[in-house]
C-alpha cells in the first residue's frame, strides 16, 4: 500500500512539474520577484535574481516589475539594475526613471492598495549555457525608501508578454 501510495504521488508530483515547467507557451523564461524590508528598502539592500543556464541562445526581453503601495512619497524611483554574466562573461549597468504618476499627481498604473508597475528594458542576446544574476537597486537621495512592496524581474522570447 504504502509503494502504491508513493507511486501516485511521485506521478502527481512529476505531472504538475511537467505542467508548470511547459507553461501556458507565453514564451517566459525567468519570472520571481524579490521582497523588500517592510520598514522601507534601504540603498544598500540589493536584490540579486540569480539566472538559470540558458536552454538555448536565444533574444530574452527583460521586464523590471515592482509593486507600490500609498506609502511611496514620490513621484519617480530611480534604479539601476546590473546584469553579471557568465559563460562568456558580460556586465552591463542600465539606470532606469520610472515615472509613478502624471503631471496632477494622479497613478498612470491601476491599483488599490497595492499598484503594479512594469518597465521593458533593452532586449539582451543570451548564449545557450550562459547564466549569472541581475541584481537591482535603488538610487533615490533618501537612504530608506518606504512604500515599495516587492521588485520583479521577467524574461521572455517574446514580445506579448
Amino acid at each position: 500500500m504504502k509503494g502504491r501510495l508513493r507511486h501516485r504521488f511521485l506521478f502527481s508530483a512529476s505531472v504538475c512539474c511537467l505542467l508548470a515547467a511547459s507553461g501556458c507557451g507565453d514564451g517566459t523564461v525567468f519570472h520571481q520577484y524579490r521582497p523588500t524590508p517592510l520598514k522601507g528598502w534601504d540603498k544598500q539592500d540589493t536584490l540579486y535574481f540569480e539566472l538559470p543556464p540558458m536552454p538555448a541562445t536565444q533574444t530574452c526581453h527583460l521586464t523590471l516589475e515592482f509593486r507600490t503601495t500609498c506609502a511611496f512619497p514620490y513621484q519617480n524611483l530611480w534604479l539601476v539594475v546590473e546584469q553579471r554574466l557568465h559563460d562568456p562573461k558580460r556586465l552591463r549597468r542600465d539606470t532606469i526613471e520610472y515615472v509613478l504618476t502624471g503631471p496632477q499627481g494622479t497613478d498612470k498604473e491601476k491599483g488599490v492598495n497595492l499598484t503594479s508597475h512594469e518597465r521593458d528594458l533593452p532586449p539582451e542576446k543570451f548564449i545557450g549555457g550562459q547564466h549569472g544574476q541581475i541584481c537591482v537597486y535603488h538610487i533615490m537621495r533618501r537612504e530608506t525608501v518606504p512604500g515599495i512592496c516587492d521588485v520583479g524581474l521577467r524574461l521572455s522570447t517574446d514580445n506579448r508578454h
